[in-house]
């Protein structure tokens, strides 16, 4: 049976057209694709069955990349929200900032202090990381989602980033957070908080598949758009992910999709 999947995201998106053209694409899976760089789907509703805009900009934006620029919900067996700002980077900014005793580079209250983080409880941390979450468009979108159909809402966040990013000052908190042993206590805070959040909206969530993670808050370099480093000449992208990626992406989808059909179907 072939699920009508409909893909909605920003420039992450284009890793699973990607994946969607090549020859072992998915059998299983019949993929259209709405969406367009930045935040083009933040004025998007669903309304009466549609999801669409009266922001003639962003439906433009949508128009010129995927030809179309609203969607009918009823035409599609599930829906798959990728990226748009839904990502591990909020955690890594969470905790740059405050620390929880879990971790283990915390070997008490004078260490975390010590280093510049101020312990913090389990409730606070479970509250702050939820508002990182549901404030990003892609929660938002799915949100939407699953509150205008019964067909299913999957959520993947986009890929982690390359680890050379940790080189950018803006982005060094990641390294030094792998680097004080926190790496895999980070990525499973970020999965468990991000499923909790797709729970209680009604919509599921997919993980990275495992075997693209490296060093827990990266993305190996085979699995990504540039690669181990960019060509000579081309613009470095440590954040964007390639069809490789996708196809195992997408894999994990249909599986997840599978799962939730009842028995029968």
């Amino acid at each position: 049976m072939t699920t009508r999947l409909c893909v909605l995201g920003d420039s992450h998106m284009a890793a699973f057209q990607m994946a969607a053209s090549g020859a072992d694409a998915p059998k299983n899976l019949d993929l259209t694709f709405f969406g367009a760089d930045q935040n083009a789907l933040a004025s998007y509703r669903a309304t009466n069955g549609q999801f669409e805009s009266a922001n003639e900009d962003d439906r433009a934006r949508i128009r010129a990349l995927v030809g179309v620029d609203r969607l009918d919900l009823a035409a599609y067996d599930a829906f798959l929200v990728i990226g748009m700002g839904l990502s591990i980077f909020p955690m890594m900014r969470l905790f740059e900032q405050v620390a929880s005793m879990e971790m283990p580079s915390v070997e008490g209250a004078v260490s975390a202090m010590e280093d510049g983080r101020s312990l913090a409880s389990g409730p606070f941390l479970r509250a702050n990381s939820r508002e990182r979450l549901v404030s990003s468009l892609g929660f938002r979108v799915a949100y939407r989602l699953g509150q205008a159909t019964e067909r299913p809402v999957v959520v993947l966040g986009q890929p982690r980033p390359a680890r050379r990013i940790a080189g950018r000052p803006e982005f060094q908190g990641l390294e030094t957070l792998h680097a004080g042993g926190d790496g895999r206590f980070v990525s499973a805070w970020y999965e468990a908080r991000l499923s909790e959040v797709c729970r209680s909206a009604g919509v599921l969530d997919v993980p990275q598949p495992e075997e693209t993670i490296d060093a827990d808050l990266f993305t190996r370099p085979a699995f990504l758009r540039a690669g181990e480093r960019p060509k000579p000449g081309a613009q470095d992208d440590p954040f964007h992910a390639n069809a490789a990626y996708a196809k195992l992406a997408l894999n994990k989808v249909a599986d997840a999709l599978s799962e939730r059909a009842p028995t029968g179907a």
